[in-house]
């Protein structure tokens, strides 16, 4: 626990210095540099369990409530861009996978599981299941995370609209605060037991919405323990890599930024070939392609002025997908195929 407090404490300095200096998301980017940063020097650092999942639940339920109460009509609407959303996952997963085997030279299923962007703790399961090297794929996925979270928001800034932030303390009663925290936790805690994929921001985000929608929940659910989320999961984010030597960082970083680039461009792609068919706007598209984590490119979404239903509703898809796909992938491999040639 000492740990954890520690690495929180830090995370807390440098989210307060990214709000001073007006980032966007700055709980999540300014907690992730000075984790990166502090874990250069200091050894323990860490995030427990307890507090990630925590923080998963709080964001979670804070993006829940941001979805609209005709979101079931508006899903109606959206078949073409999720059907795409499939579509760009597959393409996805043989790309990345292209370029992990035949350029960054890992195993096939190093290769195969690090592209697959289908949960990180999944992925890294069945790559151990299959021979894989768990510390690659981990590394991969939080590489390609980290890219999305510090180069997307600055990307789309620019073209962003001002965004009257919620409330920090919410309009919703403590009763029903109280209910949603009850609610949303028991509900990642049943989608672990149901080995729902992202199960912990997944499951709470989606019981808040339908409560929300079906059960005539309303108010604003504090913003701060969306913050307190962010802060949390940049810290978390944080520790993945302070073990490692920059040597050792190095080429795994620059395959995952290669790696980024070239789904990013198909993210781009996506978006600008579905612009012309869909009603959503550009950057509502982009962010609901882009090869980021659901809390990380839903809170983009909120923290921009976008839609973060439209968006977090694409990035369940594409997980979901990916979750489908994974064991079916996993269940041709064997430790005897996946020797390095």
């Amino acid at each position: 626990m000492n740990g954890t407090l520690k690495t929180l404490a830090i995370g807390a300095l440098g989210a307060a210095v990214a709000q001073v200096l007006g980032l966007p998301l700055a709980p999540l980017l300014g907690a992730l540099a000075a984790v990166l940063v502090a874990g250069r020097r200091l050894q323990g650092l860490t995030v427990a369990g307890p507090a990630r999942l925590a923080g998963l639940v709080l964001a979670g339920i804070f993006l829940g409530s941001r979805f609209p109460p005709d979101l079931m009509t508006r899903v109606a609407e959206w078949p073409v861009t999720l059907i795409a959303i499939m579509v760009y996952s597959v393409l996805g997963i043989v790309l990345a996978t292209l370029y992990f085997r035949r350029i960054a030279g890992y195993d096939k299923a190093t290769a195969l599981f690090s592209a697959i962007p289908g949960g990180v703790l999944t992925m890294m399961a069945l790559g151990d299941r299959t021979g894989g090297r768990v510390e690659t794929i981990m590394l991969s996925h939080s590489f390609r995370i980290m890219l999305a979270v510090v180069t997307i928001p600055l990307a789309l800034v620019h073209g962003s609209r001002v965004v009257t932030p919620p409330p920090l303390l919410g309009t919703v009663t403590p009763g029903t605060f109280a209910l949603l925290v009850v609610v949303g936790g028991a509900a990642a805690l049943a989608g672990r037991r149901l080995r729902i994929p992202a199960a912990e921001i997944l499951a709470p985000m989606f019981a808040t919405a339908a409560l929300y929608i079906f059960a005539g929940v309303h108010g604003e659910f504090p913003s701060l323990a969306f913050a307190f989320g962010l802060w949390v999961a940049g810290s978390a984010l944080g520790t993945q890599i302070t073990g490692l030597t920059f040597r050792a960082m190095g080429g795994l970083l620059v395959h995952s930024a290669v790696v980024f680039v070239i789904l990013a461009a198909l993210s781009a792609a996506f978006a600008f070939a579905l612009h012309g068919v869909s009603s959503e706007p550009l950057a509502n598209l982009f962010l609901a392609f882009t090869p980021g984590g659901i809390a990380e490119m839903s809170g983009v979404s909120v923290a921009l002025g976008h839609d973060p239903a439209f968006v977090g509703t694409h990035h369940a898809v594409r997980i979901l997908t990916c979750s489908v796909l994974a064991p079916i992938i996993a269940a041709r491999l064997s430790p005897a195929r996946t020797v390095m040639t």
